[in-house]
């Protein structure tokens, strides 16, 4: 069950990670909102690292280093984008609740990796 239970965890951060990188120009706001220099580019890094982390997770090539690059990357990512808490709007609250709960539970199957295979420095 480890390649499929990695195929899972790993889908929905390729698959953001293509869209993320198809429409950089355009996905700044988390970035500007953090304050981060050359929005465009911290895009196309966040896609990058989720991209090949991704892929890296899937394929069970440096699990932990991926799991940990990936964990980083959507820690950042949840604090900046999904700022439920400051919305007054009850639709675009409960989306970005939503998305806030669907990080932090990516999150737990980041950790749950680490877990099972120990450190990223483990990594063989």
């Amino acid at each position: 069950f480890g390649l499929i239970r990695r195929a899972l965890l790993s889908a929905t951060f390729v698959w953001s990670a293509i869209g993320v990188l198809q429409n950089a120009e355009h996905m700044t706001g988390p970035a500007d909102a953090l304050g981060l220099p050359e929005p465009v580019t911290m895009v196309k890094i966040h896609g990058w690292v989720n991209l090949v982390g991704g892929i890296m997770l899937a394929l069970n090539i440096k699990p932990k280093l991926a799991a940990t690059a990936m964990a980083g990357n959507l820690a950042v990512t949840t604090a900046g984008a999904h700022q439920f808490w400051e919305i007054d709007d009850k639709g675009e609250k409960v989306e970005q609740m939503v998305h806030f709960s669907k990080n932090l539970s990516l999150l737990g199957g980041l950790l749950g990796v680490l877990a099972a295979n120990g450190s990223p420095s483990d990594d063989a």
